[in-house]
């Protein structure tokens, strides 16, 4: 992960995952971050970096984050364009009721 104010923005969908699971450590921090989701009902994991390198709105080169976002469809553009771009959205119908699970671990590091 490149330092704050490095410049840098970073997006991407990742799939195709053998085990719907990521990990996340910092050397020094002594903690470790593991997200395990429901890879049938969220198959992609929206990877979003932002270093400062996003000058206008919302972080006007401020905005340091990491987001690891498991999700149902992509691009991130709306609705349309899930639609349009890559067919991948989920439809809810009337009545239907859906449950999954996702899984968020705290844990010392190794």
């Amino acid at each position: 992960v490149p330092a704050a104010g490095a410049g840098e923005t970073r997006r991407g969908y990742l799939s195709d995952f053998d085990r719907p699971w990521a990990r996340l450590s910092r050397p020094g921090s002594g903690l470790v971050v593991d997200l395990e989701w429901d890879a049938a009902a969220w198959p992609f994991l929206w990877y979003e970096l932002e270093a400062g390198g996003q000058e206008g709105f919302p972080w006007f080169s401020g905005g340091y984050f990491l987001a690891l976002s498991p999700c149902s469809s992509w691009p991130a553009h709306g609705l349309h364009d899930a639609r349009r771009v890559s067919g991948t959205t989920v439809w809810v119908e009337p009545g239907e009721a859906r449950s999954s699970h996702l899984t968020l671990r705290l844990q010392p590091a190794e």
